[in-house]
C-alpha cells in the first residue's frame, strides 16, 4: 500500500510587503543607534589629536567637549551632524560595502584631518560602528602622515579600539594605498596580513 502523499509545504511563502520591510529596516536601525548611544559612547584616542569612534561617541556631547574635539569626520551614509553649532563637520557618504570605493575620498578626508590638527584642534573620525569605514580612513591617514606600514597601523589602532575591522574591499584598497604611498616611495615593504 502506498502511503498517502504528504501535503507539500507552500512553495509561495508569505512575502513581506515592501512598506513593511522598510519600516522593519528603520526599526532595526533605530534600535542599533540606541544601543550604540548607550554602550559605545567613548571615542578611542589614537593620537593626542585624532580619535576614532562610533555613532554613539559622535553623540556624546559632554565628552566631546571635555576632550576638546573641534572637528568631526563622519564616514557613513545618512548620519546627520549632531552638534553643527559647536563643531566643524565633514561628511563622506559611503556604504560599508566591499564594492564601495572609499579610496577616492582619502585626499579630502586627509585635508580635513590635517586642517583640524594644524589649527590646534582635535578630530573625531566615526562611522556607524566605528570599525570599518572610519577605521579605513584613519589607517590610510596613518600610513600617509605617520609613515607607518599598514600592519603596524592596524596593530596600533586595534590596540586602542579592538573592534576595528575594515571590510575585505576596504582592506584591498588599504593594501593598494600602502603599495603606492609607502612601498613605491621606499618607506616600507608590503604588509602580508589579510
Amino acid at each position: 500500500m502506498i502511503p498517502p502523499a504528504e501535503e507539500p509545504e507552500s512553495s509561495t511563502q508569505e512575502k513581506v510587503p515592501a512598506d513593511q520591510e522598510i519600516k522593519l529596516q528603520k526599526l532595526i536601525q533605530a534600535l542599533s543607534r540606541a544601543k550604540l548611544l548607550k554602550e559605545d559612547r567613548i571615542p578611542a584616542e589614537i593620537f593626542p589629536e585624532v580619535y576614532l569612534g562610533s555613532y554613539g561617541a559622535a553623540h556624546n556631547k559632554a565628552l566631546l567637549k571635555q576632550i576638546g574635539i573641534t572637528h568631526v569626520l563622519c564616514v557613513a551614509s545618512s548620519i546627520k551632524a549632531a552638534f553643527p553649532e559647536l563643531l566643524t563637520y565633514k561628511s563622506v557618504e559611503v556604504l560599508d560595502n566591499p564594492e564601495a570605493d572609499l579610496a577616492v575620498h582619502f585626499a579630502a578626508c586627509f585635508a580635513f584631518i590635517n586642517e583640524a590638527i594644524e589649527g590646534g584642534g582635535k578630530v573625531l573620525i566615526h562611522c556607524f560602528a566605528g570599525k570599518s569605514r572610519s577605521a579605513t580612513v584613519l589607517l590610510a591617514w596613518i600610513m600617509k602622515h605617520k609613515l607607518m606600514p599598514l600592519d603596524e597601523a592596524i596593530a596600533h589602532v586595534k590596540g586602542l579600539r579592538s573592534v576595528v575591522s575594515p571590510n575585505a574591499g576596504f582592506m584591498k584598497q588599504l593594501r593598494q594605498f600602502e603599495a603606492v604611498e609607502l612601498v613605491d616611495s621606499g618607506v616600507a615593504t608590503l604588509s602580508n596580513s589579510a
